[in-house]
This record gives structure tokens, sequence and C-alpha cells, in this order.
């Protein structure tokens, strides 16, 4: 198995309704359900099947996923807890300043001063902009990610720098 092949997805969390589609939790940009011709299911990269995608749509915060070969309630039941991979060779290339959420996640984030925070451990697509959850041991920083906030993201450097706005990290 080559490294880097397969990034995780989402999960499979229930079965919906009775033509076998899966509810599927995200955890990665939701537009890459969208887009996908095909998706690996299993409880982990080397233990996953791969499975044509026959539908996709997003559904209140999840995506509703069908798949060649999963058309019962049944055979959907059956997936349930099954993580989602993709094939990171499938993945569009996204223009310059636009990242898919597996390259951020893990990154370090600095204050321009280069006060260290902590890492992105998970993002919160909230509609109108992504909002970065930031941890260092017991403290948490939720950083939206806009253009008065992120200053830059070296992703081969490990880092986003920040600017935080007034009141951000909890702070006069």
């Amino acid at each position: 198995m080559q490294p880097d092949r397969f990034i995780l997805i989402g999960k499979v969390v229930r079965a919906q309704g009775i033509k076998g589609k899966l509810k599927i939790w995200p955890l990665a940009d939701p537009d890459i359900f969208i887009t996908a011709k095909g998706v690996f299911l299993g409880r982990d990269e080397l233990h996953s099947v791969y499975y044509k995608v026959t539908a996709s749509q997003l559904h209140k915060g999840s995506i509703l996923l069908g798949l060649d070969g999963v058309e019962t309630v049944n055979k959907a039941e059956e997936l349930i807890g099954s993580h989602v991979f993709a094939e990171t060779k499938t993945l569009e290339e996204l223009p310059d300043g636009e990242y898919y959420w597996f390259q951020i996640i893990g990154l370090d984030v600095v204050t321009e001063d280069g006060r260290l925070l902590g890492k992105v451990k998970e993002i919160l697509p909230t509609g109108s902009n992504d909002v970065y959850v930031v941890r260092d041991g017991s403290k948490e920083y939720l950083i939206p990610a806009i253009e008065e906030v992120v200053k830059d993201i070296d992703v081969s450097g490990g880092k986003i720098v920040i600017s935080p706005m007034k009141g951000l990290l909890g702070e006069e």
C-alpha cells in the first residue's frame, strides 16, 4: 500500500430509506462526495471495498449516498459504522487559495506575532464559512476561516497564520 493513497472523508451513520441509501457524517469537505465517482468503505484503508457512487446529495448537514450494489435497506444496514475513504488521486485540483479539509487538519495555528495557539483538530462547516477548531492541551479556539482572520495557509510548511479579531482568543 502506498502512503497517502486514501483520505478519510466520512462515516456511515445509518441507512436512509428503503432503497439502500446511506446517511454519511462528513469528515471532509462535503463537496468531495458530490464529485466522487467512487468511494471505499470499510473499518480501515486495508479492509475497504470499492463502490461506484450512483447518487449523492447534501441533506441537513450530512450526505445521502447511493452506491452500486447497495439497493436494499438490509444491505445498507450492513455498512453502518464503516469509514468512507476517497483515493487522493481522484480528487480534483483546487484553485490557488482553496484547500481540502485533510490538508488543513493537523496544521499549527500561529498569530502574526508568532504565538502558537495549537493545531487544527477539526473543521465545522457553518454555511457562511468554515470554523477551524484549534486545540492545545485543554485550550480550544474557534477560528473563523475568513480573510480578515486567516492571513496565510502554508500546507507544506505545516502552519496557518492568523490575525485574531478583538475577543477571538478570549482576551481583551
